[in-house]
């Protein structure tokens, strides 16, 4: 059972790891909102207004690989219950996504819908191509 629960932090990590090294690729690309903080609303939303499509699309690309990678390395390490323990590393992914989306303001209609969907098939995929029986 330890190894299990080992498999599925680990999976959060790398999935959390690789959206981060996404991210920054997009804050080099697209700019940070470097001096605004989530409690200046009005800030942060006029700097993601600026933002062009690509940017969003970054931020889409982060959440659905760490999600595949959380699902994949949780079930390719786990002992048994690949698949689940897949999903739910997978799973928290998604839950950090949604936070993410729903905290930050100023973000177009079509990422609240895309992001959260994209998110949870890639886990779901990633949690699939690492389990045995796939």
């Amino acid at each position: 059972m330890l190894k299990n629960i080992i498999a599925v932090i680990l999976g959060i990590i790398g999935g959390g790891l690789m959206v981060g090294i996404i991210q920054q690729m997009s804050h080099r690309r697209y700019g940070s909102a470097e001096g605004i903080s989530l409690e200046d609303i009005e800030g942060l939303t006029a700097f993601i207004e600026t933002l062009p499509t690509e940017a969003f699309l970054f931020v889409i690309l982060a959440h659905c690989t760490g999600a595949f990678i959380a699902g994949f390395i949780a079930s390719k390490l786990s002992i048994n219950n690949h698949y689940v323990l897949g999903l739910i590393a997978a799973f928290a992914l998604l839950l950090a996504t949604l936070v993410t989306v729903f905290s930050i303001p100023g973000q177009p209609d079509w990422v609240l819908y895309l992001d959260p969907i994209a998110t949870l098939i890639c886990g779901w995929i990633g949690a699939k191509i690492g389990s045995p029986s796939a």
